[in-house]
């Protein structure tokens, strides 16, 4: 049985649909890389008192409404110049799965998420917070309350 050129056609739009769903939820990046400069890395133990950085010769603020714990939501915010921001919770060797998400614009230089630490079945409160800013990465290690 040969294939159509319809058939063709259907499973050709379908790879690009599932391709552009996944960019969109995280799973994969397909974005051309402009700068191949290591992520920043900022250390940030109580990330509700808020820590300052930089990135891209800009200054940057990111803090949280509450201190972080198991189970609960929060609002993350990011204060700086940025057309793009995207926020991702990781634990230094372990694979947490995909969980990118876009921040949205809130006000003047202004980024907020509401977010939740991934499930985690280790007893570990470590935690990696990548900031991913107009495509430049920012690693900011802070910890969780249990």
């Amino acid at each position: 049985m040969k294939p159509t050129l319809a058939s063709i056609g259907r499973v050709v739009a379908l790879l690009a649909v599932a391709g552009f769903a996944a960019q969109y939820l995280g799973w994969i990046d397909l974005s051309p890389r402009r700068d191949t400069e290591p992520p920043a890395k900022v250390d940030c133990p109580a990330l509700e008192r808020g820590c300052d950085f930089e990135s891209g010769q800009q200054r940057y603020r990111v803090s949280s409404d509450q201190k972080l714990t198991a189970n609960r939501v929060f609002l993350l915010t990011l204060r700086g110049p940025a057309s793009d921001v995207a926020a991702e919770w990781r634990m230094q060797g372990m694979d947490m799965g995909p969980n990118r998400r876009p921040m949205q614009p809130s006000g003047d230089s202004r980024w907020q998420l509401q977010t939740a630490l991934p499930f985690c079945s280790a007893a570990r409160h470590d935690w990696q917070l990548v900031l991913t800013i107009d495509r430049r990465q920012v690693v900011v290690e802070t910890r969780s309350m249990g």
